[in-house]
């Protein structure tokens, strides 16, 4: 992935071509940038007054909400020996979302949420 040309550069293209009245292939020859980018440059100054780069939104969406990670907070600090398993049955029943179950781990790790762990043994003697 390249990185997005620095805003100053930006702004001299844009400012070039607008207030000096130079051709936006000679500029763009001058700065060395595509002249398709100075062109979309200029345009986006005389349309919105900036040349900043465009935010991207990278990534997925998260599944869980605000209200859903309360939800799951809630449920472990009533039943802190709840297992993942546990948590996720009652996370689906609840919300009617489904979810995996490295979503509520991740969940539950990211609230920093401590859990009872429960040793399973055999009772001796």
């Amino acid at each position: 992935m390249t990185k997005a040309y620095s805003n100053d550069l930006r702004i001299r293209v844009a400012k070039a071509v607008l207030e000096d009245h130079e051709l936006s292939r000679d500029v763009a020859k001058r700065f060395q940038v595509s002249h398709s980018s100075a062109k979309r440059w200029v345009k986006k100054q005389a349309q919105e007054g900036d040349v900043n780069p465009k935010q991207t939104k990278r990534g997925r969406k998260p599944k869980l909400r605000a209200e859903d990670i309360e939800e799951i907070r809630a449920y472990v600090e009533k039943r802190p020996d709840a297992t993942y398993p546990e948590i996720l049955r009652y996370f689906q029943e609840k919300t009617q979302k489904h979810v995996c179950k490295t979503t509520i781990v991740r969940a539950v790790l990211d609230l920093n949420l401590r859990r009872k762990k429960t040793l399973h043994r055999k009772p001796t003697g």
